[in-house]
């Protein structure tokens, strides 16, 4: 049983006649005859009745058309619901950010997106990097925005797009004398108190790496990546915090000060997403509004290639 049997039928009964019904779907008579006195044979009883000039429905045919309907009514509100996904029109695009999103800008993308497509059913889930790159293989998010980290870019099942980049500064409170240093290297730090990143912190990696190169243990009084926890810290003078340019400058309240770091520790911002979803309908509009918001290079918006 086709498809196209399904609409010949139907058609039939309500033209009741295998001519009329055959100029309407624009094929010719014979060949009409022909399919459902096949479908006919398949099913294993008569749908019709034919006449010298008109045909009618046996209690068989009353039934498929029934059914036949049904199927092609429901096929019809199928297609109308796929082409509102494709058009946009409906549809969901879940979106993970980091603790971090407001000072990113990255609220107004997410908000500026919803204005241009405000059909959208748009979600937002917050969390750390390494969490949201675990959340977007689970499929609970569909693009995510996290802290670049080595290895992210040659990751074959995703694509990744630098956005924005920062440097690594250390917050000191203006009580401790070391804030009034030009710079600070991982030997100014042996003994003072530090509020380290989380464990799971894309950038503490990074930051261990410089300490332990110089042999230095620090002496941790805190695991946080939270920023508003860590300035609240470093405003009482009870460590010190590394943190982006950017956060700083955004969250400075005049009881602290940032010193570069040496040797320089970049700060770059990721979008991401599976490679498998850069043709979804709201994950390619997304990143064509950020394309055309110039958050993205120019790169971003090509098809990746197929490993």
């Amino acid at each position: 049983m086709h498809l196209q049997q399904l609409k010949y039928v139907v058609k039939v009964s309500e033209m009741g006649s295998f001519s009329h019904a055959s100029k309407l779907l624009y094929i010719s008579q014979p060949t009409l005859s022909q399919q459902i006195a096949s479908l006919e044979e398949e099913l294993g009883v008569k749908l019709f009745l034919r006449h010298s000039r008109s045909v009618g429905l046996t209690e068989a045919g009353r039934e498929y058309v029934q059914y036949a309907r049904k199927i092609l009514n429901d096929l019809e509100a199928l297609e109308n619901s796929m082409k509102n996904y494709s058009s946009l029109q409906k549809g969901t695009l879940t979106v993970g950010l980091l603790w971090i999103f407001g000072y990113l800008g990255l609220s107004e993308l997410v908000s500026g997106f919803l204005d241009v497509f405000p059909n959208i059913d748009l979600k937002v889930k917050v969390n750390g990097s390494s969490k949201l790159l675990e959340m977007l293989y689970q499929r609970e998010v569909d693009v995510i925005f996290v802290i670049g980290s080595e290895g992210l870019e040659q990751k074959l099942d995703l694509v990744s797009q630098q956005i924005m980049e920062d440097r690594y500064g250390v917050i000191v409170s203006k009580e401790n004398s070391l804030s009034n240093r030009e710079q600070l290297t991982a030997e100014d730090l042996d003994g003072e108190r530090l509020i380290m990143p989380s464990r799971d912190s894309a950038f503490r990696p990074q930051l261990m790496d410089q300490l332990q190169a110089k042999r230095i243990q620090p002496y941790i009084v805190c695991e946080s990546s939270h920023n508003d926890v860590n300035i609240q810290l470093v405003s009482q003078n009870l460590g010190m915090a590394f943190m982006s340019h950017r956060l700083a400058k955004a969250s400075d309240n005049g009881k602290f000060r940032i010193v570069p770091f040496v040797p320089e520790m970049k700060l770059s911002i990721h979008y991401v997403v599976l490679k498998s979803m850069t043709d979804y309908p709201t994950v390619r509009a997304f990143q064509q509004y950020m394309d055309g918001s110039g958050l993205l290079p120019e790169s971003a918006t090509r098809r990746p290639h197929k490993s």
